[in-house]
């Protein structure tokens, strides 16, 4: 018991540090690594430690209605891999990248904030920020369209617009995910 909790605090937190920042690539990682189909509802994966994707489809949804961090699904998840201890791991995995890196990140920040290296590379993050979301908000479209070739096709057609719209337009990114998301919930 003991191994297979480590194992698993272990994989989140391996995807927690890749996805420092947020939960949101954190949830496509999730997917790709703990998620299996079911063909029965209500069936259990047969694989240990893996999740149905009716049922992280479920909290995926859910934890999108309730109010605060977005590590409360991937709670549940955890809870429904491995129970209470499951849960625990999550979110300890999950807290524990923000814990060791920004006290890091903070005072090399501070100490180097005046470099021209440092300024030009946080304003290149803006348009990592654009990728990371875009990638995030082509997952769920993909999620919904089950080829492969246009999974592709979309991924790359939405990387290109919004790309296109903050690089040469200079629109702001804030404004390109808010027309995202009415765009998804208006056609979606």
């Amino acid at each position: 018991m003991l191994t297979r909790s480590l194992l698993l605090y272990l994989s989140i937190l391996q995807l927690s540090f890749l996805s420092f920042g947020g939960i949101y690539p954190l949830w496509a990682f999730i997917e790709d690594e703990m998620v299996v189909e079911c063909h029965q509802a209500g069936a259990k994966p047969a694989e240990r430690d893996k999740i149905c994707r009716q049922d992280f489809n479920t909290i995926f949804t859910l934890s999108y209605l309730v109010p605060g961090p977005r590590l409360n699904g991937a709670s549940i998840v955890g809870y429904e891999i491995q129970g209470f201890t499951g849960m625990v791991l999550f979110i300890l995995a999950g807290m524990t990248p923000g814990l060791v890196l920004i006290p890091i990140l903070m005072n090399l920040y501070v100490k180097y904030q005046g470099n021209p290296w440092v300024k030009n590379f946080f304003r290149g993050t803006k348009f990592g920020i654009i990728l990371v979301l875009t990638g995030f908000l082509a997952n769920i479209l993909v999620a919904f369209i089950h080829g492969a070739f246009v999974k592709q096709v979309m991924a790359a057609g939405i990387f290109a617009l919004t790309f296109s719209m903050s690089y040469f337009f200079r629109i702001n990114p804030l404004i390109i995910v808010m027309v995202g998301a009415a765009w998804g919930y208006i056609f979606l």
